[in-house]
């Protein structure tokens, strides 16, 4: 009789093991379902971050040039009207 006790309850025992075993077979692959698709975020926000990066760089570099146009083009200007003018009547 003890040995069917001992047998049942041993029995027992294991198919809680396996049903535990399964659950967390289970949340595992779930956890790593979840990690994929947040490195895959991550990527995606990684790529995207890269690219505004560059375009606030190239907007900067087109920046810089459109004020050495200005720069320039004011100190030729300059350079204009302190040039002594001939008038009308020269």
């Amino acid at each position: 009789m003890e040995t069917d006790k001992f047998q049942e309850l041993v029995s027992e025992v294991l198919e809680r093991l396996a049903q535990e075993n399964t659950e967390i077979r289970q949340t595992t692959n779930q956890l790593s379902e979840r990690i994929d698709n947040i490195e895959s975020i991550l990527l995606r926000i990684d790529n995207n971050l890269e690219q505004k990066f560059q375009a606030l760089l190239e907007a900067q570099q087109v920046q810089i040039e459109i004020n050495q146009r200005i720069c320039d083009g004011l100190s030729q200007n300059g350079k204009k009207e302190d040039a002594p003018s001939k008038g009308l009547f020269s």
